[in-house]
């Protein structure tokens, strides 16, 4: 058992020795070249980065795919479902609060990111958006986060802390700073409860946050 844990530990530990890695080589080089359409050099980084956590956690995958496989497509359909309720009812309340607290508030920073992806690139916020957002965020945010914390409740507020810091970090530039953490925050927590209310099953994550991913996205298409 032992050994197992600290396999699964290992793991976690070289994908975000990875990850930050290549993330801070990729933005020296945009930096000191001046490249003004990042996914010249992100996209192939990206790319790489989700097939190295594909393979990395390959067993794991393999496993909820299994599991979610016994259960059934219905039952998958309603956990999908319940997630997305979940999801959508704390947005919601979370933007009728921001609305009552601030006036004239900005459009968010993860809206702003996604339009900015967009206008740069339209297949790299494609791939970022629908695909390295659902599965490599949520396999080095969640499931190689779960071995080094086993408590429930701590680990859906580490993981969505983590989330929210890194994400913050790299796209917060305005003065509404607290209000673009708590639009990272809130759906992080809900989706690490999620995650944990389905036996750490990653999967179903994925395809929760694929569909919220994906309704922006075809907002600014139309």
């Amino acid at each position: 058992m032992k050994k197992v844990v600290t396999k699964e530990m290992l793991k976690g530990i070289t994908l975000y020795l990875i990850y930050f890695a290549y993330t801070l080589v990729a933005t020296n080089i945009i930096n000191n070249l001046h490249i003004s359409n990042v996914s010249y050099i992100m996209l192939p980084a990206d790319f790489i980065f989700l097939i190295f956590s594909i393979m990395l956690y390959k067993d794991n995958l393999r496993k909820d795919y299994i599991s979610i496989k016994k259960k059934g497509l219905l039952k998958l359909l309603g956990k999908v479902l319940m997630g997305l309720f979940l999801l959508i009812l704390s947005k919601g309340l979370m933007g009728m609060i921001t609305d009552i607290l601030f006036t004239d508030l900005p459009t968010d920073t993860n809206t702003r990111a996604i339009v900015d992806l967009f206008n740069n690139s339209f297949f790299y916020a494609f791939f970022k958006t629908l695909i390295f957002a659902p599965i490599a965020e949520e396999i080095l945010f969640r499931e190689s986060l779960r071995p080094f914390v086993k408590s429930n409740i701590l680990f859906i507020i580490v993981s969505a802390l983590i989330y929210t810091l890194m994400n913050f970090i790299f796209s917060s530039t305005g003065s509404f700073a607290l209000i673009d953490l708590l639009i990272y925050l809130v759906p992080a927590l809900v989706l690490s409860y999620i995650y944990i209310k389905n036996d750490n099953n990653i999967i179903i994550v994925m395809i929760i946050k694929f569909i919220m991913q994906f309704i922006p996205c075809i907002m600014l298409i139309v």
